[in-house]
């Protein structure tokens, strides 16, 4: 297999990651502007601003960063030094925490 699946990110400080160029030139999402994001247990889905998302929430985007919503970021353990995935999907960028081993075998799962 010879493809990207995931991008990973930093999570800099204040919870920020920058959403690479490539990325935003997909779905036409400014380098400076707004977003809508949709957030579920374990991803996030962001949208150009473009159209009203039922369950959308509008947040800020500038110089291609993005703040993680912290209600998110609590619910994933997603911590500064962290990595987050980018995913390109057909109409938004799925944002996904990396996985956590020793959370998994704490549990027994693995």
């Amino acid at each position: 297999m010879n493809e990207i699946i995931g991008l990973p990110v930093l999570v800099s400080e204040r919870h920020r990651i920058v959403i690479n160029r490539s990325f935003r030139d997909l779905l036409n999402i400014p380098e400076t502007g707004s977003v809508q994001v949709i957030i579920n247990r374990n991803r996030l889905q962001v949208f150009p601003d473009v159209v009203e998302l039922k369950g959308g929430v509008r947040k800020d985007i500038s110089a291609g960063r993005f703040n993680l919503p912290m209600e998110w970021v609590r619910a994933n353990g997603v911590e500064v030094g962290d990595y987050v995935f980018l995913i390109a999907a057909e109409d938004c960028i799925l944002v996904c925490p990396s996985i956590k081993f020793s959370t998994f075998s704490q549990e027994g799962q693995l």
